[in-house]
């Protein structure tokens, strides 16, 4: 990802600047954790709310594309998955930008893990854990029917083995009620 770890370095510098906490998860986390794969987007948790507000659509200016409505209505919303786009213009790489909401998504930017994605070039990331927890989340949401999600957490668990703190993890996903997707996919059923 050489062209778009510029970019990717270049819009996480922007929101360091603006004193906005975050890190990236989703298919670029999983794969930079487990197996590779390709992905059209960046997902992202941030922490966004009323006081950052205008400080983040700065961030999200010039070269970059966000709708203030769309952001409005993230932050607005009772929804549990809370989320604003943000398009870098000239590569039309796409940013989904997932508010924190949840403790184990606030409690995540304690455990960032730094990642240099291109020589020089340094991004924080999701731990595998929260990857882990977030990919089962996105596999219950989605009815459990996502091969995707299956295979990005197979592939986390067979890269990252013994070094997960499973039991981190297993505390997680019963605080969220899923523990009956993590055992089926671990089964593979």
């Amino acid at each position: 990802m050489p062209a778009d770890a510029e970019v990717l370095h270049a819009w996480c510098g922007r929101l360091g600047e603006a004193g906005i906490r975050h890190f990236v998860t989703g298919s670029v986390a999983s794969s930079a954790w487990g197996e590779p794969r390709f992905t059209n987007d960046v997902d992202m948790v941030l922490d966004i709310d009323a006081a950052n507000f205008h400080a983040f659509l700065e961030a999200a200016s010039g070269d970059y594309a966000c709708s203030e409505s769309e952001l409005r209505a993230a932050l607005g919303s009772g929804e549990p998955v809370r989320s604003v786009q943000v398009m870098f213009e000239p590569t039309a790489l796409k940013f989904d930008c997932f508010v924190a909401t949840l403790p184990y998504e606030r409690a995540e930017f304690d455990r960032i893990c730094p990642i240099e994605v291109a020589p020089g070039l340094v991004v924080p990331f999701a731990s595998p854990e929260y990857v882990l927890i977030a990919k089962c989340r996105w596999y219950e949401m989605g009815r459990r029917v996502s091969e995707r999600q299956r295979r990005d957490i197979a592939g986390l668990l067979s890269v990252q083995g013994a070094s997960l703190n499973l039991p981190y993890v297993e505390r997680r996903l019963d605080e969220l009620g899923l523990r009956d997707a993590w055992v089926e996919v671990r089964s593979g059923g």
